[in-house]
């Protein structure tokens, strides 16, 4: 409102005769995060004729917000160890298009948000789907099964002294052979991807509550697929 309220030309080039109440802004936002971004999304997949995306990659990135944010939580990452903010979770394909997404607080486990990303790729016929030893968890896989997908994830070395299944056994030879030296190396796309968004501002440190980075994050996978129209 403050942009348009000063730059009166960029309110013309919108089209706006007068700047709109913050409520109207409020309500456009709420239907473009429950109703528009599905049918933009869904829209633009089929554009770029993703039909059969057999190589899913999963992975999550931390995203900081302000410390004066009450909605954040306090989470744990690689890069930035203790930081409060939220977790952007994605599933894409091995060329780099997102396929979908969850965004939740920092102190949300890798492992228990990946069935509701899992579930969301029934619509396609995938065959592997790629994630990190964070991964490592039964139940990920046996919801990757229900959607005949195979799930593949290093072991997880809190586990390692447990695991004593058939998928203990096999994974570590497995990971050592050629295919899946391969198949497992396509993983660092997903952190290209990650590391695109970010350059191109996904993360804004001084923001503060949940629906405003939802709605941030929601334009930046768009404009991030329609970059392969292009």
């Amino acid at each position: 409102m403050r942009i348009l309220q000063r730059f009166r030309c960029f309110q013309r080039a919108c089209g706006l005769g007068e700047v709109p109440h913050l409520s109207t802004f409020s309500r456009a936002a709420k239907w473009f995060r429950e109703q528009g971004f599905p049918v933009f999304h869904a829209q633009l997949l089929k554009d770029l004729e993703v039909r059969y995306p057999q190589i899913v990659l999963i992975d999550s990135t931390a995203l900081r917000s302000s410390l004066y944010d009450s909605q954040a939580k306090w989470g744990v990452s690689t890069r930035y160890h203790w930081f409060k903010g939220y977790k952007l979770h994605l599933c894409t394909t091995a060329e780099g298009i997102i396929l979908s997404h969850v965004l939740t607080t920092a102190n949300r486990n890798d492992a228990a948000v990946a069935p509701e990303l899992l579930v969301s790729l029934k619509q396609w016929d995938i065959e592997f789907v790629l994630g990190d030893a964070a991964y490592d968890s039964e139940k990920v896989r046996q919801t990757a099964e229900q959607s005949g997908i195979l799930f593949i994830s290093p072991i997880n070395r809190r586990n390692s002294e447990e695991r004593k299944d058939a998928y203990g056994r096999v994974l570590p030879v497995f990971l050592k052979t050629r295919f899946g030296q391969w198949l497992f190396g396509l993983r660092r796309e997903i952190e290209r991807v990650f590391n695109e968004l970010k350059s191109d501002g996904l993360e804004q440190p001084r923001w503060y509550g949940f629906h405003r980075y939802v709605l941030h994050v929601l334009c930046c996978i768009l404009m991030h697929n329609f970059e392969f129209l292009l």
